[in-house]
């Protein structure tokens, strides 16, 4: 660009983002953050790059005015690096016949590519004032394609790495301008390498505060910053607040007398983990694919697993995983995504729950193979789960307990055999002997008027959950076994025993899935059963 006499030239566009570009690296090479020979950025200090670059934006008056020339003295703030860095720049492009006399702000720092600081955002913490920086552009990791192009060592999705490391919390900024965020973190302000637990102490200076934003603001957070946001509060949940926000929920939900209050508590964690899967997945959950099912008996207690059929990369973390150690965030192939879908019962409340276990193995001798099914997309997925709850009007041993949630699911989704659950299979098998059996059509009978009532099946509300269910199935194969070998006069007969299971079963649900009788008639889905053992 050649200045002619008496008739400056400006900086035009393309110019000008050429301009702020070469002003970024040659500050980034003066602190050794780009690697030497290329135009990659360091990935491991990401967060001290965004530092630097948003400094240079907030310099600018005083930068333009040494290049324009108006002044020889810097002004006040601009320093080294910068200050060397400015008149460098402007030597190299004069040397070469680059440069000009007038240099517009707008063209130099109004263009999608600068990075800025935010001192504050609405409703945020006082403390995390000067933490963030706005990127209109999201970076990329390998081949440079843009002036943000960092080095493999941070994944596919450089943002995505800081979250993971829990270095810094991601602001979704879609409805201000598309794919642009707002990161968070202390080291944003001081410029000094970043570290954990920095954002964790800048988090538990203000819990409550956090804890607003992530009801009123949820909207605004990445499901991974969520999350993070989630385990930092839990952490010191001992000086905060002694209660888990889980248990509060369970006391309100034994307490509340109003059912849709309870419906909603009930399932909330269900929803909310669907959607942080969902979040963290949005392209290739959302498109409707088939689904490979798998029923996983582990003793008692039965759960349905769903995995993708079709091949593609999916993000977890901790926060939805099956039964963590440790807290991670990946990025596992389909293949290794299995969703875990089961009814758990704590005290008196049963809900609903899906993890994802990246370790599981479908081909245990204990697990169950139920086919293909689909398309569907995980929304769908969510719905029919939720609608099998819905039915579910309270917890009992026998017929409305995990094996039947988990088969009930299984067959909403679409399987074509149904695993037929203990309790339902052994009743089944009482239904198809001949002989009375008077005793224990009795205890059938009581186990009804029991689930009727709402109280306590055979009295092992006090068990824990494989015990009590192992011996209300043990009662039931009492019954069935006793049917070749045991006749007594005047008493209920053995199809009275499946009218009584019946009834127990249908006193535990609302209007829901239609379930078949008992009648003694086998079907394809009902001769379908799983067998448990340890995994």
């Amino acid at each position: 660009m050649v200045q002619e006499e008496g008739a400056p030239m400006q900086v035009d566009s393309d110019e000008g983002i050429e301009l702020y570009n070469a002003l970024v690296v040659e500050v980034l090479s003066s602190q050794e953050l780009m690697v030497p020979g290329t135009k990659l950025m360091r990935a491991e200090k990401q967060l001290l790059i965004y530092h630097y670059a948003a400094k240079v934006h907030e310099f600018r008056e005083q930068i333009l005015s040494l290049w324009r020339g108006e002044s020889e003295v810097p002004q006040e703030g601009l320093a080294e690096p910068f200050l060397s860095c400015v008149r460098k720049l402007k030597t190299s492009w004069q040397d070469q016949g680059k440069w000009t006399a007038t240099v517009k702000a707008k063209k130099v720092f109004g263009h999608s590519g600068i990075i800025k600081f935010c001192q504050t955002m609405p409703s945020f913490p006082t403390s995390s004032n000067g933490s963030f920086v706005f990127l209109q552009q999201r970076p990329t990791a390998g081949a440079p394609s843009g002036l943000w192009s960092f080095t493999e060592g941070c994944g596919s999705d450089p943002v995505a790495d800081l979250e993971t490391k829990g270095l810094a919390l991601v602001l979704r900024m879609d409805s201000y301008l598309k794919d642009a965020v707002v990161l968070v973190s202390p080291c944003l302000q001081n410029g000094v390498m970043a570290h954990s637990e920095d954002l964790s102490k800048m988090i538990m200076r203000e819990p409550e505060v956090w804890r607003r934003l992530l009801k009123t603001e949820h909207e605004l957070f990445s499901p991974a910053s969520a999350s993070l946001i989630k385990q930092v509060l839990r952490s010191g949940a001992a000086t905060v607040t002694p209660k888990k926000p889980r248990r509060k929920n369970l006391k309100l939900l034994r307490s509340n007398g109003a059912h849709l209050s309870a419906d909603s508590l009930r399932t909330g964690q269900l929803r909310e983990r669907f959607a942080m899967i969902l979040g963290m997945n949005p392209k290739s959950l959302r498109q409707s694919i088939h689904w490979n099912l798998f029923m996983w008996p582990k003793k008692h207690h039965w759960a349905l697993v769903v995995q993708p059929a079709e091949d593609f990369l999916v993000r977890i973390v901790d926060d939805f995983a099956y039964s963590p150690s440790h807290c991670f965030s990946s990025e596992v192939p389909s293949a290794r995504f299995y969703l875990i879908l089961e009814l758990l019962l704590e005290g008196n409340v049963f809900f609903p729950l899906v993890s994802v276990k990246s370790d599981f193995i479908s081909d245990m001798p204990n697990v169950l193979p139920l086919g293909l099914v689909g398309p569907m997309n995980l929304v769908q997925m969510e719905q029919h789960a939720l609608e099998v709850i819905a039915s579910y009007k309270n917890y009992s041993l026998i017929g409305c307990n995990c094996q039947h949630f988990a088969a009930d699911v299984a067959l909403a989704l679409g399987a074509r055999h149904r695993p037929a659950p203990e309790d339902e299979r052994l009743a089944k098998s009482a239904a198809s002997g001949a002989n009375a059996v008077g005793a224990a059509g009795v205890s059938v009978a009581a186990c009804a008027a029991a689930g009727a009532a709402g109280t306590s099946v055979l009295g092992l509300s006090g068990l824990p959950l494989g015990s009590a269910m192992g011996s209300a199935s043990a009662v039931l194969g009492t019954v069935a076994a006793s049917a070749s070998v045991v006749g007594v006069v005047g008493g209920l007969t053995l199809m009275g025993v499946a009218q009584a299971y019946e009834a127990m079963r249908d006193a535990s649900r609302e209007n829901g899935p239609e379930l078949q009788n008992l009648d003694g008639k086998e079907s394809e889905d009902e001769s379908t059963t799983a067998s448990g053992s340890d995994s």
